[in-house]
């Protein structure tokens, strides 16, 4: 049988050529559209963790900013300025410091006395300098405290010979990727 090809019959065949591929695209579209409903809710966890994981970058950030350790400071300049912000002066001699290293970090101890055998503090002065080294950064804690009471001539009984210990606690940072 052969078909006799005119306008009328070429249009008809190029219609159900087109309806044909219409089908195919829509259980194409079908297809990817199951795809990604599929994938959807495993996406909406992701993005929830990404979300979580923003926060706390963006507190980490803000911690960072107002610690002057965290941001690169060095112990002995940053110990410096609070002995001058806390009005003490630079009476002090730091003692380098010892370290210990440990799983994931590494502590180093500095070791404070007074610069001068004579000279002693009042317990105000010595809490206020404390409570600035240990307020200004995360990274530094007081760990041993030493006080000898004076006895330099005509000194008071709340007067001091004072000896610490602050420990530098800094993370290890991982240069290679673990598998």
């Amino acid at each position: 049988m052969k078909i006799e090809w005119d306008f009328e019959k070429g249009l008809l065949a190029f219609m159900a050529v087109l309806i044909l591929a219409g089908v195919g695209v829509i259980i194409w579209q079908r297809g990817v559209a199951d795809e990604l409903n599929a994938a959807l809710p495993r996406a909406e966890n992701r993005l929830a963790q990404i979300g979580r994981t923003a926060g706390e970058i963006l507190a980490l950030r803000v911690a960072i900013r107002d610690d002057d350790v965290a941001q690169g400071m060095q112990a002995f300049a940053y110990l410096e300025s609070q002995m001058v912000k806390s009005k003490i002066g630079k009476k002090f001699d730091i003692g380098p410091g010892s370290e210990d290293e440990q799983d994931g970090y590494t502590d180093t101890v500095y070791t404070l006395r007074p610069s001068q055998a004579n000279m002693d503090f009042n317990r105000e002065e010595l809490a206020v300098f404390l409570l600035h080294v240990e307020a200004k950064t995360t990274l530094m804690k007081i760990t041993r405290i030493k006080l000898d009471i004076s006895n330099r001539r005509g000194a008071t009984s709340d007067d001091w010979k004072p000896l610490f210990e602050i420990t530098e606690r800094r993370a290890d940072i991982l240069t290679d990727v673990e598998a």
